[in-house]
């Protein structure tokens, strides 16, 4: 299993420390941020992950890629993250995309793994979480701007 710590820079100091979880005999495949600052992780078997601090600091199921695919062979390499979607490129039977021609990356909402699909309450829970994440990206870009303004000022 792999282990993260992550550190505010501004401020020296640990803000995580603790396991990556990742899909049962998957490997990590991209780690990155979101523009709100937001730690992502995705890995081999499809599933991005993203640190929630609204939810104590806990790794939550973002986006389940493979449920866009069409055949087993079918993987995609991940270009970033929104707060909105998974901008990523399908890869047809090979793990990493062509450069030639140029790919062309699809943007996919995301797709909150959850046990009962197509219910209300589901739907409910996967707009909670998708706000947690949109919440903590306005407040991480809200106070860049105030400190970008007083540099600036």
């Amino acid at each position: 299993s792999l282990y993260l710590t992550l550190y505010d820079t501004k401020k020296p100091r640990q803000v995580f420390s603790g396991p990556l979880p990742l899909t049962p005999s998957s490997s990590l495949s991209w780690l990155g941020f979101t523009q709100g600052a937001l730690p992502l992780a995705y890995d081999s078997e499809g599933v991005v992950r993203a640190l929630l601090p609204q939810a104590n600091l806990m790794w939550v199921p973002l986006s389940d890629l493979k449920l866009g695919r069409k055949s087993s062979s079918e993987t995609y390499w991940v270009v970033s993250v929104s707060d909105e979607a998974v901008k990523c490129v399908l890869c047809k039977g090979v793990t990493y995309p062509g450069l030639s021609p140029r790919p062309i990356p699809s943007i996919l909402p995301h797709s909150v793994p959850l046990c009962d699909s197509g219910s209300e309450r589901t739907s409910l829970e996967q707009n909670r979480i998708l706000n947690f994440v949109n919440t903590y990206s306005l407040n991480k870009l809200n106070t860049f701007h105030k400190v970008r303004s007083k540099l600036y000022s």
